[in-house]
């Protein structure tokens, strides 16, 4: 029978994961352990592209074979599109209700040595603002409301390249102690200029 026939109750007894940026690198491990560790669960793995997202699902389950004790599955997520997050999230409220950890691991890069001009230095800034800063923030604003009360978790990771020592120290005291997002992003305002 289909599974769109199938009674999603028992579906919703299941601890479902969601690992953006999952087809490679970090994410792709995070996602390798889960599928080894947690016992009969749903693990999301998220990609900019479908074919990326499919193939590191197929390459996972050969990999994995016996060893793997939850069920992959892949879903397409853009964390800078707001559709695309609300598409997602909409997926995940319809088939499952409420999720149990969403680890924020997708992001981008860049070394600044390797830039050469003025322009390109800006153009990189704003692209790693809103996929590092904005588009984490809004797929976790969309997704808080679906993390289950009382033992849901939210997980940023980031690289070297994020550490708080490496800014300005007013800057640096400025975000350890933010309030609220608008605090934060007269930081990047800051940052940008």
């Amino acid at each position: 029978m289909p599974q769109i026939f199938i009674n999603s109750e028992s579906q919703k007894s299941k601890q479902v994961f969601v690992v953006t940026g999952a087809n490679q690198g970090l994410g792709y491990g995070i996602v390798e352990t889960l599928a080894t560790t947690v016992e009969n669960g749903i693990i999301y793995i998220t990609a900019l592209k479908e074919s990326d997202g499919k193939e590191a699902v197929k390459k996972l389950t050969k990999s994995l074979k016996e060893r793997k004790k939850s069920e992959l599955r892949f879903h397409q997520l853009d964390i800078t599109s707001d559709e695309s997050c609300q598409q997602f999230t909409t997926h995940l409220k319809e088939c499952h209700g409420t999720i149990d950890v969403l680890i924020n691991n997708a992001g981008i890069g860049f070394y600044l040595e390797t830039i050469k001009t003025l322009e390109e230095k800006i153009e990189k800034g704003w692209l790693s603002m809103n996929v590092n800063y904005f588009g984490t923030k809004r797929i976790t604003l969309n997704l808080l409301p679906l993390i289950k009360s009382g033992g849901g978790r939210v997980i940023n990771v980031c690289s070297q390249l994020g550490k708080i020592q490496n800014y300005n120290q007013k800057y640096a005291f400025k975000l350890k102690n933010a309030q609220n997002h608008k605090e934060i992003e007269e930081v990047i305002d800051f940052y940008m200029r």
